[in-house]
């Protein structure tokens, strides 16, 4: 029988505070998490949880004063023994003239002056050592508009990260401007889903790296397990860009001259970073990655020429190099690839398995 001080409700309770949950119940976790910290309203269908976790909710209701929680969780839990509780719960909070929302009808009317727009986003390209910033932009009630700043890189994941509340457009689009005046790349403004996904890839990396993240992880842990990671940006050219990919290849000798692959073309040297990321010298298709994402973002600055080259450039790189083996500009590009060149042409490096 489940109840309030049952060791499922104490594990229930020590997976809401650390976000970390079996592979099974991490969605309904994560869920469960944005549900106590006031991002997701109490209804019926956010609601649906296992018995412990609607009462390790309902316990950490009590312990915290969290009337709105009590009384969704009166109103919508499916264990009928929490429900009672919660009930017996509001009424006590009552009885002490604690202001207690009355029971409303199963389905209320949307105020869409409730919830403002959340905070934009922004992400920079990947740099040539692997590093990324992000600042993931988002509302709600108990804090009002926040952003997470954060570092990543793509070979070891979330390094670390800070949350914001309170922040003003304006503020976000100095501190924008700010980090990208100290050399961690220019931020873009992108899609909350893919600045999202994106910090939550490099959660998951870092989680199965089981490296410490440096900052306010909870909290960001809080936040993107709510968000569907985001790998690989896929890039489809049109037929006549297929057909002149062998063109757009020869013109990617101009990227050596683009402000955002321009490092990728420099000679190698030992980052001597302090996150031990190695990122100087990567993978092939590591390193397509990056070129794809940062293709990404120009082409939605406009610049459709750059893009093209530098798609077409991390198609060379997947398929071994080998169309790049006697280009003189590419040689640091293959060095930085791990691909080998020699007197018989480009061998790729083995690639460690992901």
């Amino acid at each position: 029988m489940v109840d309030i001080e049952s060791k499922d409700v104490l594990l229930a309770r020590a997976w809401l505070r650390s976000g970390q949950a079996p592979a099974a119940r991490a969605a309904e976790v994560a869920r469960a998490m944005l549900v106590k910290s006031g991002q997701l309203p109490p209804t019926a269908q956010r609601m649906e949880f296992g018995a412990d976790i609607e009462w390790a909710l309902l316990a950490d209701a009590e312990e915290g004063g969290l009337v709105e929680l009590a009384a969704g969780l009166a109103q919508h839990a499916r264990d009928k023994g929490a429900a009672k509780h919660a009930k017996k719960l509001l009424f006590r909070w009552k009885q002490r003239g604690v202001s207690v929302p009355e029971r409303g009808p199963s389905r209320t009317p949307v105020d869409l002056m409730a919830q403002p727009d959340p905070l934009p986003s922004y992400i920079s390209p990947v740099l040539a050592d692997g590093m990324q910033s992000a600042m993931l932009g988002g509302w709600r009630p108990s804090d009002g508009p926040w952003v997470l700043v954060a570092l990543m890189y793509d070979t070891v994941g979330l390094t670390n990260c800070h949350l914001l509340t309170s922040v003003s457009r304006t503020q976000l689009r100095v501190m924008a401007q700010r980090i990208s005046s100290l050399g961690s790349g220019e931020l873009f403004e992108a899609p909350e889903a893919l600045v999202g996904g994106h910090l939550r890839h490099a959660l998951d990396r870092a989680d199965a790296a089981k490296r410490t993240i440096e900052g306010d992880a909870i909290a960001a842990r809080q936040i993107l397990l709510g968000c569907e990671p985001v790998v690989d940006l896929g890039f489809e050219l049109d037929p006549d860009d297929d057909r002149d990919s062998a063109t757009h290849l020869a013109a990617a000798a101009a990227l050596a001259k683009d402000p955002f692959f321009a490092p990728y073309f420099e000679p190698l040297a030992d980052s001597g970073d302090r996150w031990g990321t190695s990122a100087t010298v990567t993978s092939a298709s590591e390193l397509a990655r990056r070129l794809e994402f940062n293709a990404w973002l120009v082409a939605h600055r406009g610049h459709r020429g750059a893009a093209l080259q530098a798609v077409v450039l991390a198609r060379a790189l997947r398929a071994g190099g080998d169309a790049l083996r006697d280009v003189p500009w590419a040689q640091p590009l293959l060095a930085r690839a791990g691909i080998a060149v020699g007197h018989e042409g480009a061998a790729p490096a083995e690639e460690e398995s992901p």
